[in-house]
């Protein structure tokens, strides 16, 4: 099945806040399938950094997998296995090293200090 991404642009209620997208049909990708009407707000970057890593770029279908893998977790569960996952979807998708290697750092980075504080705050 071929991997391409389909979505519908949802405008964010206030200039300050992140647009999220729709998919439009089913997305097949590294072996799952993110069922149609999935929202997502793309690779999920602050608005400075999106000046280099845009929300939709390349990776776009890897980070809604990501989104994906993530929404099926309770706070506190450890999010390595799905990062991984992104990071091996992104090198699938011949995303250059140094952007999946800042990607998965960062994606990790955050993971473990929201996981930690949810931790320590049940």
């Amino acid at each position: 099945m071929k991997e391409h991404l389909i979505v519908k642009h949802i405008a964010p209620p206030a200039w300050y806040k992140r647009s999220k997208w729709e998919l439009m049909e089913d997305l097949h990708i590294s072996g799952f399938v993110v069922p149609k009407g999935f929202i997502t707000d793309g690779a999920t970057v602050p608005v400075i950094v999106s000046l280099v890593f845009s929300p939709t770029g390349k990776y776009m279908r890897d980070a809604v997998l990501h989104d994906y893998l993530l929404d099926m977790l309770s706070p506190t569960d450890s999010r390595s296995v799905e990062d991984g996952i992104f990071y091996r979807s992104m090198k699938l998708h011949n995303v250059p090293l140094w952007r999946r290697t800042i990607m998965y750092a960062s994606v990790r980075t955050y993971g473990v200090i929201k996981v930690t504080l949810a931790r320590l705050w049940r």
